[in-house]
């Protein structure tokens, strides 16, 4: 391990330390240090990876929790779902649903783990 990530690791342990007294500041510190973490680790190729997808990846997370998409598959445990199940309650087109909850799963598999309980055959 490189000095500049030992640092960064050594800053993410002081801050998560100083965090623990759920204090605002001391969490607006923490992913501070998280962040300089990360671009202590990122080779510039993921970087720019990252970097790229971000936009849609947001726009994509933020659907998801405004139609309540996310609340209907979190109701469901685990199981998987269809893209027309929640259509349905949701009120949203199951092709609009399954292309956005696909394409987050497929950008960041780990940051949103309810995309994968969408089953492949969506619509």
């Amino acid at each position: 391990m490189n000095a500049r990530v030992a640092e960064a690791v050594e800053s993410v342990r002081n801050a998560a330390n100083a965090d623990s007294q759920g204090t605002g500041e001391a969490h607006v510190r923490l992913l501070d240090a998280v962040s300089t973490l990360r671009r202590a680790v990122e080779t510039p190729a993921e970087r720019l990876m990252r970097l790229r997808t971000e936009p849609v990846r947001n726009a994509s997370m933020r659907m998801a929790l405004e139609t309540g998409a996310f609340h209907l598959m979190c109701e469901k445990q685990g199981k998987s779902v269809t893209a027309q199940e929640l259509s349905e309650p949701t009120g949203y087109d199951a092709l609009f649903i399954g292309e956005t909850l696909f394409y987050e799963n497929a950008v960041a598999p780990n940051l949103t783990p309810y995309s994968s309980h969408l089953t492949p055959s969506y619509i």
